[in-house]
């Protein structure tokens, strides 16, 4: 349980940076913003 938990929050932490990185880069990186939306979204369905 506890392997498993820090798992989820070290994903979760990272997320957070990488958003972070994309608001600062959004304005000049808009293509990889829309890249990264959607493989998000297809690893959300693949865990689910």
């Amino acid at each position: 349980m506890v392997v498993i938990n820090t798992t989820i929050f070290t994903l979760h932490h990272s997320q957070q940076q990488t958003q972070k990185y994309q608001s600062q880069k959004h304005k000049s990186l808009p293509k990889f913003t829309h890249t990264h939306k959607s493989s998000t979204s297809r690893a959300r369905k693949r865990s689910k």
